[in-house]
């Protein structure tokens, strides 16, 4: 008579015997939590999960203010299908505090995985990299780890007041190539060299660089002045910034300064000269190019705010 044979154990399973078509079957059922821990195991696992999952995924990664963020995996078929990796270090501090276990009981951090991630899904750049930091210690952190990898949109907001030079090696540093979002404050002025040209730029303006601007959509904020807002408008009204569809700013207005040397019209022709401007909500302007736009002052939003608007 047969008796059964109870195992105190399971058997461990040769993942990596099986065909690799079967073996491609089993890597894309995987959670991507999973497959990453499994990439880790060895070179030879990490080439046969960067081989099944080739191109099939892209990146999502958003950082908070704990010191922690969370890497969103999509697959390209279905977006709708995604998995979120949370993991920590953001600093050295949390790098030794707070770093990922993962199955293999092996510790990695979170950038560590975030690099892993572009590498097996052949990735390029990341869709969207929305940072909340803390201070100035995690911005210069990032900045060095961003250095290196391609952004399509990207946003850096901080919860204090940290000195411009962090701020300036981080705009000087990151490669983005459709929006950028910096909505933090500075200690000192900041002043950057950097000339972008994206569809859209969230950040404080200082003349220069708006002029160095070749930007689709620009939100300036900070009072700019109406002699500085002035000297940009000429700009495009002898034809420069031809990418620019809107542009949002605070100027305390005073239409003669703002305007001065533009002929400016109260219709959406451009056919009907405005004088004098003193209560004019919106007026219209054209370009040397035929291009016309209108300016509008926004109360509803602020009395000093101001959106500029290319038809």
């Amino acid at each position: 008579m047969w008796s059964s044979t109870s195992y105190t154990n399971a058997m461990p399973l040769p993942l990596l015997c099986f065909p690799y078509l079967v073996l491609k079957n089993i890597l894309l059922q995987m959670s991507p939590h999973d497959m990453v821990a499994l990439s880790f195991c060895s070179k030879k696992a990490s080439g046969y999960v960067k081989s099944a999952i080739r191109r099939q995924y892209s990146l999502s990664i958003e950082f908070d203010s704990d010191n922690e963020f969370d890497i969103t995996i999509y697959r390209k078929a279905c977006p709708e299908v995604k998995g979120i990796i949370s993991v920590g270090a953001m600093n050295e501090r949390s790098r030794k505090n707070s770093l990922c276990r993962w199955s293999n009981n092996v510790l990695f951090d979170g950038f560590e995985i975030a690099n892993q991630l572009m590498d097996l899904c052949s990735i390029q750049s990341i869709g969207r990299l929305d940072l909340n930091l803390e201070k100035q210690e995690e911005v210069e952190y990032v900045t060095k780890w961003l250095s290196n990898i391609l952004v399509e949109k990207c946003s850096i907001s901080t919860k204090n007041p940290v000195k411009s030079f962090s701020v300036t090696r981080f705009l000087e540093s990151v490669q983005v190539s459709k929006a950028l979002s910096v909505d933090l404050e500075t200690l000192d002025e900041l002043v950057y060299e950097r000339v972008f040209d994206l569809d859209e730029i969230i950040i404080p303006g200082t003349l220069r660089n708006l002029l160095d601007m070749n930007c689709a959509n620009i939100h300036l904020y900070g009072v700019i002045s109406n002699e500085d807002m002035n000297q940009f408008l000429r700009r495009w009204y002898d034809g420069c910034f031809d990418k620019l569809r809107r542009i949002e700013f605070y100027v305390n207005l005073q239409w003669q300064k703002l305007l001065a040397g533009m002929a400016v019209y109260e219709d959406r022709e451009c056919k009907i000269p405005i004088k004098p401007l003193y209560r004019m909500k919106t007026i219209y302007i054209e370009n040397r190019n035929g291009v016309k736009a209108s300016i509008e002052r926004i109360k509803q939003v602020e009395d000093m705010y101001m959106c500029m608007t290319i038809r």
